[in-house]
């Protein structure tokens, strides 16, 4: 056999150990990106000044970071939304706003539930919302308020407030 024939050969033998090298670092390469992503991903738990993440879970509401994501409404219209005299004008007269955050809602009650992209407007007066007492007619005091505006479409999906 000439000296090109073997060298050839070799070459041919050597190529798919070169094709299954270079196979295997790729697929790692795509399986360190698939658990970079994952881990990446990993929801974190928001909290708002007013409520602790207990009182909230206590309401049926868990608050966890949306990542990066671009909302529909901005954050300036969630507020005018959320105060809107026809809306909670009235609440926010007693306070304002205190904080609003944008995070991935989840809220289980009884059977109502939403998981939803919302902005989250605390509009909790200070001092608590004076809320009445439907067993003893005094009133009490919800130490947090919070109205859920949809990030998307703007609505008010959920206005909920505790003192628990």
């Amino acid at each position: 056999m000439s000296a090109l024939a073997e060298r050839r050969l070799k070459a041919a033998a050597q190529k798919p150990r070169w094709l299954l090298i270079a196979s295997c670092v790729v697929a790692a390469f795509l399986l360190s990106l698939v658990f970079a992503t994952r881990i990446g991903s990993a929801s974190q738990q928001l909290t708002i000044a007013s409520a602790t993440p207990e009182q909230l879970a206590y309401g049926g509401i868990k608050l966890t970071s949306p990542g990066n994501v671009q909302p529909t409404i901005t954050q300036k219209r969630a507020i005018e939304i959320a105060t809107a005299r026809d809306s909670f004008g009235d609440i926010a007269a007693m306070g304002g706003v205190r904080e609003v955050v944008l995070a991935d809602v989840e809220y289980s009650k009884r059977t109502h539930t939403l998981s939803r992209l919302s902005w989250v407007v605390d509009m909790t007066p200070p001092g608590g919302l004076p809320v009445p007492d439907p067993i003893g007619g005094k009133l009490d005091r919800d130490t947090w308020f919070f109205v859920f505006v949809d990030a998307r479409s703007g609505e008010i999906i959920l206005a909920e407030g505790g003192s628990g």
